[in-house]
């Protein structure tokens, strides 16, 4: 049996859905890469600190995913120092384009 890559399987993925936000891409591949409750156990409360007086103040505490940064390069657009995310490029078997409405989309 042939191993299917994460690419494929986001691929496949947004493809089934239409289009995808980035935060229901990487809740699939935190789910694919470590079980179906990993991404509910993520959520963790931290501070949230805002500038007041020209000081760092902390004004709340907010539920964070914990696993919200995981994959995130593969999402990067790129720029002078980095290339493109290795999600948005073509291997030629598809990619993932960001729309202007947000969301991503498959292009094969």
């Amino acid at each position: 049996m042939k191993k299917e890559t994460m690419k494929a399987k986001v691929l496949d993925f947004v493809e089934s859905k239409g289009e995808a936000r980035y935060t229901d891409i990487i809740k699939f591949i935190v789910t694919e890469n470590f079980g179906p409750d990993a991404w509910d156990n993520g959520f963790q409360m931290e501070p949230h600190y805002e500038v007041v007086d020209g000081r760092w103040i902390q004004t709340c505490m907010r539920r964070k995913n914990s696993n919200r940064g995981y994959y995130a390069c593969a999402l990067r657009k790129g720029n002078r120092w980095t290339s493109k995310g290795y999600f948005l490029k073509d291997a030629g078997y598809g990619r993932l384009e960001k729309q202007e409405n947000g969301l991503y989309k498959t292009i094969r």
